[in-house]
């Protein structure tokens, strides 16, 4: 035992790192912690590591093995050590790291044949400009909503939000308006955002905008209590690589983000390579859906220049709005009632924090009118029109929970231009489009805010 009492010291030491206690607390708060397969590997390498203490204890060891467990034991250890440089690095920035909705000091580039912007995100982890938390005699409204509130396809000073704020000083009101938005997002996660929000922020007034028959659609397809169809599982191959990946993420992410300098991200070239990605996996009836579509919008696709979720919903759900424009199907219902509980909740959250709440019904060129490009049911768009149940769904819901209601329907089908308010393949307003909610929005909230 004697002559191997440094291999044993070593060995000891790196198991102090190398046991499943120890992945409990250094990868504590990372997505590594969830995953069995890094559990079973540490928990396999503790009791490997047992074994060559006992055998080294007893000296049953062979001399030609010390030497290398003496340097996987070194290395374990220095590893280790790196993991808790990198954990130390992430609790000392986890309040900027996390934010209120992004990660603070983030910047992404959009690019396609329609626009060409950036999203940059403050020290709050919003898409907006820095400002201060005490709002002194400022009237604070805070805009929730999806990819229509954060400003979709136009720099921040064109989003909603902003131009809203413009209008009212405009009018000559002291007001701020800060943009909450999120791409993507509906009313279960507006809630969870308004918990975190309204304690930091403290605003006066809430504008949680409702997207046309999307937030409803969403309250379905996100409902984790309804049975769906299992995805196809990955291979061998691919899990493994996941798995490395997320460890290396989880074990070095804070140190390589504090030292690689930041640049934009061109969000074209994901869009590319998830378009081949998506193109090369064509069901038969994926690729037949597809194939009708306008040679124009499958070029820009394929491109990188339209982003593959419009698209994804026309190849895999082309029925999508018809199934929630109609109140009496068995998923609306389920919707109807999802969305009931959460507009009860911000509801109940905003009366708690004492702030007013309103609820935009943000327009859809399919409900509106406007000629938007991109897929053959596009063709429905008159029906829509004729026939918008969404519209009375989301007013029934606002009044059976006592929250103030505005839609803006009326207002864009009276506009005359069909062509100028909305992007033409994209679908999302344009810089136009956003100033027409916002002047609109403004006009009927103006006496809320306090002033001359």
């Amino acid at each position: 035992m004697g002559s191997n009492k440094i291999y044993l010291l070593f060995a000891a030491v790196a198991l102090l790192f190398w046991n499943p206690l120890s992945f409990y607390l250094l990868f504590e708060n990372t997505p590594a912690l969830e995953s069995k397969a890094i559990l079973i590997f540490y928990s396999l390498i503790f009791v490997f590591g047992l074994l060559v203490l006992y055998l080294l204890y007893t000296n049953r060891i062979f001399q030609k093995l010390k030497n290398p467990i003496l340097s996987l034991s070194f290395l374990g250890i220095l590893f280790a050590i790196v993991i808790i440089i990198n954990k130390s690095i992430g609790v000392t920035t986890n309040d900027k790291k996390e934010g209120l909705i992004f990660a603070p000091g983030t910047e992404v580039r959009y690019k396609s044949v329609e626009f060409d912007y950036k999203v940059s995100i403050n020290s709050l982890g919003l898409r907006d400009n820095e400002f201060n938390l005490e709002k002194e005699k400022k009237f604070r409204i805070v805009c929730l909503g999806d990819s229509w509130t954060i400003g979709w396809g136009v720099n921040l000073e064109d989003s909603y939000p902003k131009k809203l704020e413009k209008y009212l000083r405009s009018k000559g009101k002291n007001v701020e308006v800060i943009n909450c938005g999120q791409a993507g997002s509906y009313t279960s996660i507006y809630q969870s955002q308004l918990k975190k929000i309204l304690p930091v922020l403290k605003p006066d007034l809430v504008l949680v905008g409702l997207l046309q028959g999307d937030d409803l659609a969403q309250c379905y397809e996100n409902d984790s209590s309804l049975v769906r169809i299992p995805k196809k599982s990955a291979g061998t191959f691919q899990h493994l690589k996941s798995c490395i990946k997320t460890y290396l993420s989880s074990s070095l992410g804070n140190i390589i983000a504090r030292f690689k300098p930041r640049k934009p991200l061109s969000v074209q070239y994901n869009w590319q390579a998830s378009a081949t990605s998506v193109i090369e996996s064509f069901t038969p009836q994926q690729k037949m859906r597809f194939n009708t579509l306008s040679d124009t919008v499958q070029h820009l696709f394929a491109t990188g220049n339209l982003n593959p979720s419009l698209i994804n919903f026309y190849l895999n759900f082309p029925d999508r709005m018809l199934v929630f424009n109609n109140p009496q199907n068995l998923a609306t219902q389920i919707a109807i009632r999802r969305m009931d509980s959460d507009l009860s909740e911000i509801k109940s959250i905003c009366d708690a924090n004492k702030v007013s709440l309103n609820v935009i019904n943000m327009p859809m060129s399919m409900f509106t009118g406007h000629q938007v490009i991109r897929t053959p049911s596009d063709i429905l768009d008159p029906y829509f029109e004729k026939n918008n149940k969404i519209d009375s769904i989301y007013q029934a819901l606002c009044s059976h929970n006592n929250i103030s209601y505005l839609q803006l329907t009326e207002h864009f089908i009276a506009l005359p231009d069909k062509t100028a308010y909305f992007y033409r393949f994209d679908g999302h307003p344009n810089a136009k489009g956003y100033r027409e909610i916002a002047e609109y929005v403004g006009e009927h909230i103006l006496n809320m805010v306090p002033g001359p």
